[in-house]
């Protein structure tokens, strides 16, 4: 088994590709802590895991807010003490999230809040528990670069709708020294 006794942080287990992954490593040993923002969810991906034969326990978290992801990590700790791996699942799309053109600031920020801060807090609060227990670790400029990831993947995603009405955009991507658009139909635009 790759993962005997490794602790696994998993969000967003209650479901998906979140409650196929907490069984997929608990069938390699991993011991599982599944997390979702429903308790009663939480509980039933662990129920199904140790259903299996494996190892689980939950908390239920809402990863976007601060005090709620670090107990979930806290939590880890205190039921198998370490952490050795985070999977960050939690994400939402919720219905009013469905053009740049149409979808309100509140959803806009509840989607941001729950699929980037969640990560980046549930990072904030695992890593040093992993660092501590003898990881290594290198530091990047985590705001800037995920900010930059952010708004290049939000111009082209910008181009599913816009286009069909004659608007265009273009990203500019800085790849192995080689420029490239994107969001074009004209596949020459991209040589230059």
């Amino acid at each position: 088994m790759r993962l005997q006794d490794k602790v696994t942080v998993i969000t967003g287990a209650g479901g998906g590709m979140g409650r196929t992954a907490a069984r997929m490593f608990a069938a390699e040993g991993a011991r599982v802590v599944c997390v979702d923002v429903s308790e009663e969810i939480a509980e039933s991906a662990a129920a199904e895991v140790k259903a299996a034969g494996g190892q689980a326990t939950s908390v239920a978290a809402d990863v976007s807010q601060e005090d709620q992801a670090k107990r979930m990590i806290d939590h880890a700790v205190a039921t198998f003490g370490r952490v050795d791996a985070l999977y960050n699942n939690a994400g939402i799309m919720p219905a009013a999230d469905h053009s740049v053109i149409d979808t309100d600031v509140a959803t806009w920020d509840k989607v941001m809040a729950v699929n980037v801060r969640g990560v980046f807090l549930g990072c904030k609060y695992a890593i040093p528990r992993m660092v501590d227990q003898g990881a290594w670790f290198q530091q990047a400029a985590y705001p800037y670069l995920t900010t930059v990831t952010c708004a290049g993947h939000a111009t082209i995603s910008t181009g599913a709708f816009p286009h069909t009405h004659g608007v265009f955009q273009n990203a500019w991507w800085d790849r192995d020294a080689k420029r490239q658009m994107t969001c074009t139909e004209d596949p020459s635009a991209r040589d230059f």
